[in-house]
């Protein structure tokens, strides 16, 4: 229905169909259309998954930045340690004068290695993958059990890192940090 230019409906007609019935252009806010799920794809089992990642996760995942930093900074330690007992003519130098270059070595490689997926692994937690849970829950179980194998053969050093390990591993279980992951590929 058209009015002249400047004339609006009167005042007791609605411009948007009959009184009393919603204008039927829009969905209706609580009530669902045909074809429509109110629930994200992928996620059928009741409220949507957390926004912003738990504490606990966001926790684990700048702790594991931090330990993976710094057995990222051990390894170049002893990396520096190597050159400068290789630059020293394959002459002992004060710092290998007690231990053999194998095990700076040995240190080198499992720090590195260490650091180096602990990084990567806190970088993709952000991702909200299950994989990518279940890659973080697996790298702190071996984790604690090597640290456990040390202590177990006695090596005392490895007490930390084993309360560090198992700490993390701890923090990844509750419902709500298996929740901000569930429902997604």
């Amino acid at each position: 229905m058209s009015y002249p230019q400047g004339q609006y409906p009167p005042p007791h007609q609605q411009p948007y169909g009959p009184p009393g019935q919603p204008y039927q252009g829009h969905p209706q806010w609580g009530h669902p259309q045909p074809g429509y799920s109110p629930q994200p794809p992928g996620y059928p089992y009741g409220a949507p998954p957390p926004a912003n990642m738990p504490g606990k996760l966001l926790g684990v995942r700048i702790t594991m930045f931090i330990l993976g930093g710094i057995g990222l900074l051990f390894s170049g330690v002893c990396a520096l340690v190597l050159w400068a007992g290789s630059e020293a003519g394959g002459g002992q130098t004060d710092l290998l004068a007690d231990f053999p270059p194998e095990v700076f070595l040995v240190i080198l490689l499992i720090t590195g290695v260490y650091g180096v997926l602990s990084v990567g692994l806190a970088a993709l937690m952000g991702k909200r993958s299950q994989a990518v849970w279940w890659l973080v829950v697996i790298f702190q179980g071996c984790a604690a059990v090597w640290c456990l194998w040390g202590v177990l053969a006695g090596n005392g050093g490895s007490s930390v890192p084993l309360i560090f390990a198992v700490a993390l591993f701890g923090s990844l279980l509750p419902r709500s940090c298996r929740e901000y992951y569930r429902g997604y590929a």
